[in-house]
This record gives C-alpha cells, sequence and structure tokens, in this order.
C-alpha cells in the first residue's frame, strides 16, 4: 500500500474491538501508515467515534461486551449507508458471514487477522469510498435452524461463498448456482432464500433430468386439456405454486430450447401460459438456477440461450470442490461422525473420534464426489469401526484404496503443535485425553509392525496382558492384518505371557 501524500488528508479509520492487544496492534501497523486512527472498546463508544470522526473505513469486531458487532453495524447503516466496513470476527461461521454482507459490511475478515489481508482489504475500502464521493459526470452533461450453521467450513473459499450469499439474497432477481456434483448447490440456494426477501415463501425445486421434454413443461408451467363434456381438466404447475417463493431449478443445462424460452419469458415479464391453454398468467416468481456443467460451453455448443445465460450469471454463487478446502475437512468430519452417531449409525454407543492419521488420509484425498463421497465414506467406515476410534485402514477400505497401516505406523508420529491447535479450534474440552489416546494409539502400532503382529510379544514388551492390549485395539480400531501374519497365537503364548495381577487388567 502506499503511503498517504502530504498534500491529502490522512485516511480516518475507527477500529472497535474489546481486545487490548488488537488495539494496540492496529495502532502500530497504522501508525506506520500515516493514517488517523481511532478505537474503541465496546460498541457504544465506537458508534459515538463513528458519528464523531466521519472515519473513511470502520474496522469491527462481532463480540463486543455491550453491542453484538451486527447490531453496530445496522446502527453504523441507519446514518451511513456508504460507509466501507470490514466486519472481523473469531467465530467463523457462515451464519454470521451472511448476516455481515447482507448489511452491506465491505469484507468478512476472520481472526486472527492477517494483515496483508487487511492492508489489502483498506486499500480496496478507501478506494471505494473515494470513489462513492466523487460525482460521476457525463461528456456535455452537467452534473445533478436457530443458531445451528446451515454450512459447514472455516476456509478462504467457503468465506468467499458465504459473503456470496449475503450479497445475493437480498436481490429479489434470478440467480445461478453453480459447482461439481456433489458440492452442496440446494444447500447453498435454500440458505440464499432463507435469508433474502421471499424467506417466509413457498420454497419448490424441480430436477429438469427428471423429466423428458413434454413432462418438464407440464411439470414446471401446467396444463389445460378438454375432456368429455366440454370439462377442462387443469394440472397447476411448480410455477404456479410458487406464486411470491422461490423455484429451484436443478440441472438446469438440461432444459429444452422451448422450455428455455418459456423461462427466459417469465424472467424478463413475469408471464406464462399453461400447456394447452390460451389465457396468460401472471407469476411473481424468483428462479434459482443450479448446474454442474459449464453454461458457458453449453451457450457456445448452441445447447443453451445466451440470453437466459447472461440473466442468469448476472448474480452467480461457485461453490469450491471439496479438493480444494481441505482444511475444512476436519470440521465436516467432526460434523458428520456427530450426526451419523445420533442417528445410530455406529456400532458403538460411545463417543467415537477419527484419528489424526485418518483425517490426514481424508485431507489427502481428491474427493471426486465431493461431500457426498464424504458422508458415503464415513457412513461405511462407522459401520464397521468397531471401537471408539475410526482408523485409517477402515477409511482405506470405504474409499477403495489399498490398505497402508504399515506406512502409517513407520512414520509413527504426531505433529503434536498441530493436534493441539486444531483441537482447541474445534473447541474441545478433552485435549489431553484425546492426547493420550493418539500417543497410545501411535505407541500400539509401533510395536505391533516391529513385532509383525504378534500379540503375545507386543503385550510383554508394552508391560501388559494380552487381553488388555486386545482391549485397547480393539478400541483405537487397529486392524491387525496389515502387520504381517503372525495374529493367531497358540495358547500357550496366551498363557505364558499373563503377568501377576493381569485379571484387575481384564
Amino acid at each position: 500500500m502506499s503511503e498517504p501524500t502530504s498534500s491529502r488528508r490522512a485516511p480516518r479509520i475507527v477500529a472497535i474491538d474489546d481486545d487490548p492487544l488488537i488495539r494496540r496492534l492496529l495502532e502500530s501497523f497504522f501508525a506506520e501508515k500515516g493514517y488517523a486512527l481511532a478505537t474503541a472498546a465496546d460498541g457504544s463508544t465506537g458508534l459515538e467515534r463513528v458519528q464523531r470522526e466521519r472515519p473513511d473505513v470502520v474496522i469491527l469486531d462481532n463480540v463486543l461486551p455491550d453491542l453484538g458487532g451486527l447490531e453496530v453495524l445496522k446502527k453504523i447503516r441507519a446514518f451511513d449507508r456508504h460507509l466501507p466496513v470490514l466486519f472481523v470476527t473469531a467465530q467463523g461461521t457462515s451464519r454470521t458471514a451472511i448476516e455481515a454482507m447482507k448489511l452491506c459490511a465491505f469484507d468478512y475478515l476472520p481472526k486472527p487477522l492477517d494483515l496483508a489481508r487487511l492492508e489489502q482489504q483498506l486499500e480496496r475500502a478507501l478506494e471505494s469510498r473515494r470513489l462513492m464521493r466523487t460525482p460521476v459526470q457525463l461528456e456535455s452533461i452537467a452534473p445533478a435452524e436457530p443458531d445451528a450453521d446451515f454450512l459447514i467450513g472455516r476456509s478462504p473459499a467457503m468465506q468467499e461463498v458465504y459473503k456470496a450469499i449475503g450479497r445475493v439474497a437480498l436481490l429479489d432477481a434470478p440467480i445461478l448456482v453453480e459447482g461439481e456434483p456433489g458440492t452442496g448447490k440446494e444447500s447453498v440456494a435454500r440458505a440464499v432464500v432463507q435469508n433474502g426477501p421471499r424467506a417466509g415463501g413457498s420454497f419448490r425445486t424441480v430436477n429438469c433430468a427428471d423429466y423428458d421434454a413434454a413432462g418438464l413443461d407440464v411439470e414446471l408451467f401446467g396444463s389445460e386439456r378438454l375432456e368429455a363434456g366440454a370439462q377442462v381438466v387443469t394440472h397447476v404447475g411448480r410455477v404456479e405454486q410458487c406464486q411470491g417463493g422461490v423455484l429451484l431449478l436443478g440441472g438446469i443445462e438440461q432444459l429444452t430450447p422451448a422450455a428455455q424460452s418459456r423461462i427466459l419469458r417469465l424472467i424478463r415479464d413475469g408471464e406464462f401460459e399453461r400447456v394447452g391453454g390460451r389465457d396468460t398468467l401472471k407469476a411473481d416468481v424468483q428462479l434459482i438456477g443450479v448446474t454442474t456443467a459449464s453454461l458457458d460451453a453449453c451457450v457456445a455448443a448452441g445447447k443453451f440461450r445466451a440470453e437466459l445465460y447472461y440473466l442468469l450469471r448476472s448474480f452467480r454463487i461457485t461453490l469450491p470442490p471439496l479438493r480444494e478446502r481441505a482444511d475444512d475437512i476436519p470440521l465436516l468430519v467432526d460434523h458428520f461422525v456427530k450426526r451419523f452417531s445420533r442417528l445410530g449409525g455406529t456400532l458403538t454407543s460411545e463417543p467415537v473420534r477419527v484419528s489424526s492419521e485418518s483425517l490426514a488420509l481424508l485431507a489427502s484425498y481428491a474427493w471426486p464426489g465431493n461431500l457426498d463421497e464424504l458422508q458415503s465414506v464415513l457412513r461405511r467406515a462407522l459401520v464397521e469401526t468397531k471401537g471408539t476410534v475410526v482408523a485409517s485402514d477402515f477409511l482405506l477400505a470405504a474409499i477403495g484404496g489399498p490398505r497402508a497401516e504399515t506406512a502409517v505406523a513407520q512414520s509413527g508420529t504426531t505433529d503434536w503443535r498441530r493436534f493441539a491447535q486444531g483441537r482447541m479450534t474445534d473447541g474441545s474440552h478433552t485435549v489431553y485425553a484425546d492426547a493420550v489416546a493418539e500417543m497410545e494409539r501411535n505407541l500400539l502400532m509401533q510395536v505391533l509392525e516391529a513385532m509383525h503382529g504378534n500379540q503375545a510379544r507386543s503385550a510383554r514388551i508394552l508391560g501388559i496382558t494380552r487381553g488388555n492390549l486386545r482391549k485397547k485395539i480393539r478400541t483405537h480400531g487397529i486392524s491387525l492384518a496389515a502387520f504381517g501374519s503372525a495374529t493367531v497365537e497358540a495358547v500357550g503364548d496366551d498363557e505364558a505371557d499373563d503377568l501377576p495381577g493381569d485379571a484387575a487388567d481384564e
């Protein structure tokens, strides 16, 4: 960012954050840039500073001791609709991001603050403010669920999706949602509806690929036919059923040319006719098109009308594939495991967790089926897991890849810094117990690999009974098949290796 010149007024910034460390960091950062900074530790003081200072940009924290950040943002909008506000939060939930963007926040920044990104967005915000204050002149013309998150993910790619939802939600216009199969396009479409002006209206979905040409026209627009006795039989289509609401068209690239023409007229004029009918009807319907295809390619191939495409793509949300948001996999895994456990999708009544090796495996997989495939893999692994830990060999079996327990065991190390940070980020209150379990599992795998799966020898080295070892193997979901062929041992070995006091361990 370039330094402000002495001939121009230094940009004024107000930062509202209750964390004194953040305020000092921003004071030092902006002092180096030559900007004028005023700070406030609570929402009420911040609002007074904004009204008094008339800043160029506001940096607003979401969690404040008196007023919520969203409430402060609403009050700022009441007296300055165009003031750029950089909304900052450590929570990173989709609902917060969407609500902030609906209130026209300039951008949404997660904590811990990335100063490089803050500087970049601040520069853009200042330029936006400058343009708002510059009169536009033309040549020769004088100037005149409750609190539950409905989308999972905190990665930069998903943050962009949340912001896009917030931007388009208040627009009563056609919207296009695109992405690979299984990326959650319908969930995003529902998020748009739930946060928009038609949230209380009807919401209907039609998958265009489920109908032939004639059937799709009838399903969408209804039909009229004359039966014996001059009786008119009317079928009401989805468009009429969605009066005042939203119609989602899945697989919109499958629309026939005739249906595309009808949809185009519906968008432009709000009019349509039933199939076989003569009367022109009015419809107040917002359309959301969903596609896995490249509509650009469909237009180029003459399979999709350019006019309809241009209307849809004006407000477009593109979902990232799962392979481009690997940072979200631990959150998604935790969400799905808890959900499947709650629905009875496991063979144990105890809480089930996923080992760090398993999370690394899931993060490295390409996921061609995206979220749908991840759910399927986890569901299968949970059904096959006999203990309380989903191990990597179960996941490899569910994915369909080769077993690689030995390779995992050879590394046998856990990135403890990443492990602890991940658990703390997830809000865990059992970090110590999780770490002990992780250490124990790695140790067992190391010893079992060295003993080629021989449980009696492994138990002797570990100083525990074989029965206790078997119990730990079950608890951690460790498969012995990958450690060699010595997995069935003589009864004499088992008895010989029992140590005094073993009964208490069984």
